[in-house]
């Protein structure tokens, strides 16, 4: 939480004082074919480091979690983020057809980089996901990632998101694919659109 209030500090003048400072863990959310795309939450919500799955793993990166996440019990990818997941996982894993994968759900940043407000009216999430990154973020999500995907078999679905106002830099999704890289030793399997975007079929099939 000190880093990450650190960060914020750093990258905004003069930030909203009810943002949350805790993070959002990790989480494995059940079996592939036990995702139901009419439920209301996913089938389980255990830590990830702590789950005693030992079959072949499926890990979605997504970015950082936003407002819904935070409310008891907090856990990522609830809402529409996890309804999309629910409903389209199976299509973008439809060429592993000979797999039954448990689902591993993992935040770039764990923090809620947005500060609790909406990306499309305030410039929060970028900077502060930057500034965090920088700091402590990439080493901590590389950490993560390794220790979690050296154990068992996995399969890395990076949905990142692209990041607004990066200029000529390199995107958001691109960073944590470097990352990915020095946690593994490896790309990706899939590189796709974040899941906030799959209810569209193109975006679904879109690559980068």
């Amino acid at each position: 939480a000190h880093m990450f209030e650190h960060a914020v500090n750093s990258a905004i003048a003069t930030p909203p004082a009810d943002y949350v400072r805790e993070t959002c863990p990790d989480q494995y959310v059940g079996m592939l074919h036990q995702l139901k795309s009419n439920a209301i939450d996913f089938p389980c919500r255990q830590l990830a480091e702590a789950s005693c799955f030992n079959g072949k793993m499926a890990i979605l990166i997504l970015e950082s979690p936003h407002t819904r996440e935070f409310v008891k019990p907090v856990g990522p990818a609830k809402g529409s983020t996890g309804r999309l997941i629910r409903l389209y996982l199976h299509e973008i894993l439809s060429a592993y057809d000979n797999y039954d994968f448990g689902i591993f759900l993992v935040n770039a940043i764990q923090n809620q980089c947005s500060l609790g407000r909406s990306p499309k009216r305030y410039p929060y999430r970028d900077v502060v996901f930057k500034t965090a990154w920088n700091s402590y973020g990439q080493a901590d999500f590389i950490r993560r990632l390794s220790s979690l995907a050296n154990v068992r078999e996995a399969l890395v679905i990076n949905a990142c998101t692209l990041g607004r106002g990066v200029g000529s830099e390199t995107s958001r999704r691109e960073w944590v694919e470097e990352a990915v890289f020095k946690a593994l030793n490896r790309a990706s399997e899939i590189r796709i659109t974040h899941p906030e975007f799959w209810a569209s079929s193109s975006s679904r099939k879109e690559r980068w």
